[in-house]
């Protein structure tokens, strides 16, 4: 049975986990929707100076985040530790427009992260 005194710990618990997976969820959502934005970009993804189509980066960056989740906690880790560069020869990643224009993938997700967020829906105050 509960008592007062190992009531309050338990709820402060409970607490921690849920906001713990309320964050985990929302970098995920985040993460994801990147990545979506890549795939349909129409931007050619130029990874150790080879070129793939947008819809190969995608596949990429997904195989890339279902085994490094640990460096990805966040969205802003999942760019720095799995979406800007090459893994194993450090190349740094670009996008390629189909004006010509080469872009630092990073910087590009960045920018990406940034409208993502400002166009996301902020709760109301009944929500908080």
């Amino acid at each position: 049975m509960l008592t007062r005194r190992t009531f309050l710990p338990c709820l402060l618990m409970f607490t921690a986990l849920i906001a713990r997976h309320a964050v985990a969820a929302s970098s995920e959502d985040e993460i994801n929707a990147l990545i979506r934005a890549i795939e349909t970009s129409g931007y050619q993804f130029i990874r150790n100076g080879d070129m793939h189509p947008a819809a190969q980066a995608a596949e990429h960056l997904r195989l890339k985040y279902s085994k490094g989740k640990n460096y990805a906690p966040t969205a802003e880790a999942f760019i720095e530790n799995l979406a800007s560069q090459s893994s194993i020869s450090k190349t740094p990643y670009y996008l390629l427009t189909p004006e010509g224009e080469k872009i630092l993938c990073a910087n590009w997700l960045h920018q990406q992260l940034i409208q993502q967020r400002a166009a996301a829906p902020r709760p109301t105050a009944a929500e908080k």
